[in-house]
């Protein structure tokens, strides 16, 4: 299990683990983020950027800045959103030029 610590500045713990066929999840009463240390490193980038979106949308609520977290269909399409913009920005290259390619016709 690796454990990254700048995250719990915010009091979320992020680690890497077996998690079975389970990408990810996050752990709101414990903070704890866990990624499958299982699953290839492009789909840990993705998950990580999913179910961070995940952590803010409850810190969100907690705070009430919104009122209920985010439906999954939307926290997906942020996701894949977030990771076409920093594969354009140059800054994640998990994505295939192919898989790239494809995915920015739907962005305007």
């Amino acid at each position: 299990m690796k454990n990254k610590n700048g995250l719990e500045k915010v009091g979320v713990k992020l680690v890497y683990k077996p998690l079975g066929k389970k990408k990810g999840y996050f752990d709101l009463k414990t903070g704890e983020l866990a990624i499958n240390s299982k699953i290839p490193k492009r789909y840990q980038d993705s998950t990580l950027i999913h179910e961070i979106l995940h952590a803010t949308a409850e810190m969100m609520v907690q705070m009430k800045i919104i009122k209920k977290h985010p439906d999954h269909k939307f926290i997906e399409n942020c996701a894949q959103q977030l990771l076409v913009m920093f594969a354009l920005a140059g800054k994640w290259k998990g994505l295939s030029k192919k898989d790239l390619n494809l995915l920015t016709k739907h962005i305007h």
